[in-house]
């Protein structure tokens, strides 16, 4: 009995040290956070207002992400409609695409999904159907922006029929490619989750609708 003790005893006394020492180590870390304005946009063709977090890539330290505003000042809405950039870690911001056109999106808020060839996914706010529902600044879209610099949309929302004005960083499955993401408006202007395919096949799952189970969505 009086071994147990003892032990417990030493037990307690090793625990006390541990915790001194990772109390210490945290002091250390604390004091060694600084912090650092790595880029600071202009509202020019740097882009304006960042939304949607960023992502980094672990080889190069470099930063991904998209402005809602910025960009083209004379793109056809009248107005800068964002862009995607690359910001290295040292804080040299590089252009990757400038929203100009109704049909390509515009107002990307929600950030961006990469895949594991390089692929860029994410989602604007605005563009896409000139005159969507009456909205006067489109529904938005999906897109995708390659490796190699292309940039191409894999859906245009309508909110009659799919949803529309998403605003929110997607996810992806890393098995089989399929972004899923939520639309703010939908049939009838409840929001609805959509699924899209890496080719573009979209579906979407309404609030009020029964699955192919037979389970509501809430």
């Amino acid at each position: 009995m009086r071994w147990h003790w003892g032990r417990r005893i030493v037990r307690s006394a090793a625990l006390a040290a541990a915790i001194s020492s990772a109390l210490a180590i945290g002091a250390g870390f604390a004091q060694a956070w600084t912090y650092k304005t790595l880029y600071q946009f202009t509202g020019g063709a740097d882009g304006a207002n960042p939304k949607g977090g960023l992502l980094r890539d672990p080889a190069t330290g470099d930063l991904y992400g998209v402005a809602s505003g910025g960009g083209d000042a004379n793109c056809e809405v009248g107005y800068a409609c964002g862009v995607v950039f690359r910001l290295s870690a040292a804080g040299q911001q590089t252009i990757l695409h400038t929203f100009k056109k109704w049909e390509e999106g515009m107002i990307p808020n929600g950030g961006l999904v990469e895949d594991e060839a390089g692929n860029l996914y994410g989602t604007t706010a605005g563009g896409g159907l000139e005159h969507c529902n009456n909205a006067g600044f489109g529904c938005g879209v999906v897109f995708k922006l390659a490796a190699g610099g292309e940039y191409g949309v894999l859906h245009v929302f309508d909110t009659t029929m799919d949803g529309g004005l998403p605003n929110t960083r997607m996810v992806r499955d890393s098995v089989t490619g399929d972004l899923y993401g939520t639309a703010g408006y939908g049939s009838p202007f409840t929001g609805e989750i959509f699924k899209i395919t890496a080719d573009g096949q979209f579906s979407s799952y309404h609030p009020s609708t029964e699955n192919s189970r037979g389970h509501r969505y809430c």
